[in-house]
């Protein structure tokens, strides 16, 4: 926001395109200020000090808005009228390219968008692009220059040179056969070369392997005139053997009409294009750790996708029983028997957070770490020379040690270190590798989490197996023993004795079917709960079920309907498992309706299903509470006996008949629970 409280130039998330034709009074203003430290410009009036700069901004925002159609590009615009009035009007290359430079600063200063992605990036790099082929335009008008002004030779060298010497990017002429002819200091600082190793090579020579060709397919389409620059992204190998992006635009320069040699401009992007590396890594390690709960299983495949994505190794160690000792989890590279040496001096040399020197400093962090590995961090980690000569071998130049913390714990390291790749560690790196811990770090919670609940419910299955095993046979001898007093005759004509032999047997089919939920339950949530599926008539189970109940109704003076209007449905289920789900639904409407009450049970054929419906005029059941009578262990009423599972259960019998089982209910109104079974066939 602007001091006044109105919204500032650039944050309305408008397109660069659009930024620049409405906010074109704005960025004029802005750099008129910026210009006015150097010398020619302080003596113009407004109108000669913009010029045609206005036309330029509208060409620039044109170039753009074709650019974002096509999407591809286009040919940027030039500045060769504004160039030569400014050479006309006293000013030398120098202050032309440096005014062209702040109005590039300047336009990317006031355009702010809302949020920053890849799409308002192209716009960025291609309005640079833009700018920079209007720096390429202006020296290549004033190179013309030269060659038809013999008179003042010597001075527009100066100017050319000043001009290319203080190019904000990199400038370099190439003849079309490849050699080097001339380069700013800028390309040299850019390549790490001198001017003169520069001069003994060739424009391939700095060129990564894997962009050679698409440098000569674009040189090649130049030559033969099909269009006047091409801008890329592509890698060049600097002196030391590192790998550095640029943006580069190569443009052909004509003399009397046939080529003559190739400019070159390019803009130092490795921050930019790492930063979008390690962005898209970030999403895929996302993906990777989210793929699996099994911890080991997680970490492996971490360290397989960062090396040698974005380190050429990875290791994951986690802290075990032993005190101070880290036990490598995953080791990670991209040669396997590089991985599998490393892995076995890990094990013959094992290392501890108490180990010495800036490693040992790093491990013990709780912060990420940016190490630098020379001989005197290898000789404090070194146990002895062996171990000395091994860890050189390995070749490390710089690591970065992320702790894995979880609970305000850590509970190991992630270390990422390059080598071979000539690849470094800076410092911007490590801030957006804290992300990484952090997405390890929760998914390795989630892992261990999952791994102990696992083990609890292995744990629960095996004491229940070995409870209802145990209490099944003493169970099983109890009710034979009622059974059998209540046929001695000496017992027989006891109605007192007769009562408790009748409640003991009563007791006893409780517990059994309470032993019966809980292994049902155990079996739905271990994914092996089983039903016997065959073609059987709906309304036969119903019947079955409704006589089996009837008289419970009739001890509770309950009125007790059922209407069946299925004819000869067919259904493909388990009589037993669909006769458990009906006593356990009628049941519990019959048990939460008092004398009175009416309880109906209706079932109709509808297209492909049968719809069962069992409505009771009882107490209801509140909003609250309808949402959880599903769930395990869930009461309608806090009093009400039994384990809470049968309609647990039931909704995993309907579910594997691939039906549906839900309940509408007003408090004091009565309920209604909605049974749908699809149709053999």
């Amino acid at each position: 926001m602007a001091d006044d409280g109105s919204q500032a130039p650039g944050t309305r998330g408008e397109g660069l395109a659009t930024f620049l034709q409405e906010q074109r009074e704005d960025v004029l203003s802005e750099w008129e200020r910026a210009v006015q430290g150097l010398p020619c410009a302080a003596t113009l009036p407004r109108p000669e000090l913009r010029n045609s700069l206005p036309d330029v901004l509208s060409q620039i925002a044109a170039y753009l808005d074709r650019s974002t159609a096509a999407g591809s590009g286009g040919t940027p615009p030039v500045a060769d009228q504004h160039a030569l009035a400014r050479l006309h009007e006293g000013f030398d290359n120098t202050e032309v390219v440096e005014e062209l430079a702040l109005l590039r600063d300047v336009v990317l200063r006031l355009w702010r968008p809302d949020a920053l992605d890849e799409a308002h990036v192209e716009q960025m790099r291609r309005f640079a692009r833009a700018v920079d082929q209007c720096m390429v335009a202006t020296a290549r008008r004033f190179s013309d220059s030269f060659e038809s002004r013999t008179l003042a030779l010597e001075a527009s060298e100066k100017r050319f040179r000043d001009t290319f010497e203080s190019a904000a990017v990199g400038l370099g002429h190439v003849s079309l056969g490849g050699e080097w002819r001339r380069m700013n200091d800028r390309y040299c600082a850019l390549l790490g070369y001198t001017r003169d190793e520069l001069m003994g090579m060739r424009f391939e020579d700095v060129t990564h392997p894997g962009d050679v060709a698409s440098d000569a397919a674009s040189i090649a389409r130049l030559i033969a005139g099909d269009g006047d620059a091409y801008a890329s992204e592509k890698r060049c190998i600097r002196k030391d053997g590192s790998v550095v992006w640029v943006d580069q635009t190569l443009s052909l320069v004509r003399e009397d009409g046939r080529p003559s040699y190739l400019i070159a401009a390019a803009q130092d992007i490795s921050d930019r294009v790492r930063q979008r590396e390690q962005r898209a890594f970030l999403a895929d390690a996302s993906s990777v750790l989210a793929s699996t709960l099994d911890y080991r299983e997680a970490l492996d495949n971490l360290a397989a996708l960062a090396a040698p994505r974005i380190a050429d190794w990875c290791m994951i160690d986690m802290a075990s029983s032993a005190a101070d000792v880290l036990e490598p989890a995953a080791i990670g590279h991209a040669d396997a028997e590089a991985a599998e040496a490393l892995r076995d001096m890990r094990r013959r040399y094992p290392m501890g957070t108490d180990m010495p020197g800036p490693l040992g400093d790093a491990l013990r962090a709780s912060e990420p770490s940016l190490v630098r590995v020379d001989d005197g961090l290898l000789r404090s980690i070194a146990a002895d020379e062996a171990h000395l000569a091994e860890l050189k071998r390995f070749g490390m130049t710089s690591a970065v040690v992320l702790p894995l913390r979880i609970g305000g714990r850590t509970m190991g390291t992630l270390t990422l270190a390059q080598s071979a790749s000539g690849r470094r560690f800076a410092e911007q790196d490590v801030e957006l590798l804290r992300e990484l811990a952090t997405i390890a770090s929760a998914a390795l919670d989630n892992a261990l989490l999952h791994a102990e609940t696992q083990r609890a419910v292995h744990l629960r299955d095996r004491v229940l197996g070995i409870v209802t095993h145990d209490l099944r046979n003493p169970l099983g001898t109890i009710d034979l023993s009622a059974t059998l007093l209540a046929m001695n005759r000496a017992v027989s004509g006891d109605a007192a004795a007769n009562a408790q032999i009748a409640t003991i047997q009563r007791n006893v089919r409780r517990a059994t079917r309470l032993i019966e939920d809980l292994l049902d339950m155990s079996s739905v949530q271990a994914g092996r709960f089983a039903i016997d599926r065959q073609q059987r008539p709906l309304g036969a189970i119903l019947r079955e079920a409704a006589d089996s109940l009837r008289p419970k109704a009739d001890e509770k003076q309950i009125d007790f309907t059922v209407e069946i209007e299925t004819g000869d449905a067919m259904i493909f289920g388990d009589h037993d498992r669909l006769l458990q789900v009906l006593n356990n639904v009628i049941g519990n409407a019959l048990k939460f309706s008092k004398a009175g009450d009416i309880v109906t049970v209706r079932a109709l054929r509808e297209n492909a299903t049968v719809h069962v419906t069992v409505a009771d005029t009882g107490p209801g059941v509140s909003a609250e509470r309808l949402d959880q009578i599903f769930e395990p262990y869930v009461r309608v009423r806090q009093n009400e006996e039994g384990t809470g599972l049968g309609l647990f259960i039931s909704k995993a019998i309907v579910d594997a008949h691939g039906g549906r089982i839900w309940a509408e209910s007003e408090p004091g109104r009565g309920t209604t629970v909605h049974i749908c079974l699809p149709l053999a066939g």
